[in-house]
Formats: C-alpha cells, structure tokens, sequence
C-alpha cells in the first residue's frame, strides 16, 4: 500500500493484493498540490490512508484498505 502525492495526479492511494501484481488504484484527488503530508497507519491488514496540508490536522480517512500483510512491512 502507499499513499503519494504527485504534480500531475494529486493525491493517490495505491495497493497491491500479492507480490508481482500489478497495482490498484483506490483513491485519487486531483486538486491537492505538492507540498502536503501523507499519512499511512496499519491496524493488523486494515491500511489506511491520511492527507494533511500542516502535518498536524489529518481529518477524516480517503481511503481504508483491507491487505493481508506479513508481521513486518516496510
């Protein structure tokens, strides 16, 4: 999973469901520009996605992702 904000696409969250998948894409906002803040917190396989333009207020989630994941990620 990884939540990133590009010049051209905005805001993005993407994932992929195994290793050698091709990846998906789950969230996009457009009108958010460089520089902000991304945000991804784990709860056992539940991922989920934060944006914040300060680093201090992240607001509601845009976007929670269900991934089996291994005891360690990077």
């Amino acid at each position: 999973a990884m939540v990133v904000v590009t010049p051209d696409n905005g805001v993005n969250v993407q994932s992929r469901a195994a290793d050698g998948q091709s990846m998906t894409n789950s969230f996009q906002q457009k009108d958010v520009d460089a520089p902000y803040w991304v945000r991804l917190d784990r709860a056992g396989n539940t991922v989920t996605a934060y944006v914040s333009a300060d680093g201090q207020t992240w607001g509601s989630p845009v976007a929670t992702l269900n991934i089996t994941l291994g005891e360690t990620v990077y």
